[in-house]
């Protein structure tokens, strides 16, 4: 009686699955299975562009700091 809803969870997570290996051999950014299911699984709570995001995930650090680089200080 308790086993009537395993087909549909195993379904589920093969589809989980198929979809983060598609996910992962679109993008160029080298991601561990792992560390894909991770990231995605947080990144639900965001409306982002997830594929600029897992094409370079180092791009907002890069935007800071030359902005931190350009910017002149404040004189006070």
């Amino acid at each position: 009686m308790g086993d009537a809803h395993r087909p549909l969870g195993f379904a589920a997570c093969l589809s989980k699955n198929l979809l983060l290996t598609l996910l992962q051999r679109g993008v160029t950014h080298a991601w561990s299975f792992s560390g894909l299911a991770t990231i995605v699984r947080i990144m639900l709570m965001y409306y982002i562009d997830v594929m600029g995001f897992l094409e370079h995930p180092e791009k907002d650090w890069e935007v800071a700091i030359e902005e931190v680089i350009t910017t002149p200080p404040d004189a006070e």
